[in-house]
C-alpha cells in the first residue's frame, strides 16, 4: 500500500500550491525555500545542479519523502507538465465541445478560462478541429 501524502496544515501554500519555509542561511540572511526540497535533501541527499525535485503524487504541497524524486529540469518539465495539464486540457476540450455550436469560442477565452495563453487556446482549438471534433 502506498504511503499517503503528507500535507502541512499549519502553513498556507503559495498560489502555485507549494509550502514554503522562511529560514536563516549561514550568514544570518532570511531565505525562503520550498519545504519539499528541504525534506528531499534531509532524507535523500543533495539536489544536483540543474536537477529539480518532482512530486510523484502530483501534489505540490506534499512533503512525504517517498513521493519525491530528483529529475533533470527538462525531464521534469516534460513528464510532470504532461501529467499536470492532462486534466486541464480535457476540461478545456469538454467546454469547447459544449459551446462551439451555440457561439464562437475564441483562443483568448479558452486561455483565460483555463489558465493558458491565447496562443495555447488557439492551438487547442486548431488541434480539435483537425481531429474532426468540429464536424460533430
Amino acid at each position: 500500500m502506498r504511503q499517503p501524502c503528507i500535507i502541512p496544515i499549519n502553513i498556507a501554500p503559495t498560489k502555485q500550491g507549494y509550502v514554503q519555509l522562511k529560514r536563516r542561511d549561514d550568514e544570518g540572511r532570511g531565505k525562503t525555500e520550498n519545504l519539499h526540497r528541504i525534506v528531499y535533501r534531509s532524507r535523500k541527499g543533495p539536489i544536483p545542479p540543474g536537477w529539480e525535485v518532482d512530486h510523484i503524487c502530483n501534489r505540490r504541497a506534499c512533503c512525504n519523502a517517498e513521493h519525491l524524486r530528483c529529475l533533470q529540469r527538462l525531464d521534469h518539465l516534460r513528464v510532470t507538465n504532461r501529467q499536470r495539464n492532462a486534466g486541464r486540457l480535457e476540461e478545456a476540450r469538454c467546454y469547447w465541445e459544449a459551446h462551439r455550436h451555440s457561439r464562437h469560442v475564441t483562443g483568448a477565452e479558452m486561455g483565460e478560462r483555463f489558465g493558458a495563453s491565447q496562443t495555447t487556446g488557439n492551438r487547442w482549438i486548431r488541434i480539435w478541429k483537425a481531429e474532426g471534433c468540429d464536424s460533430l
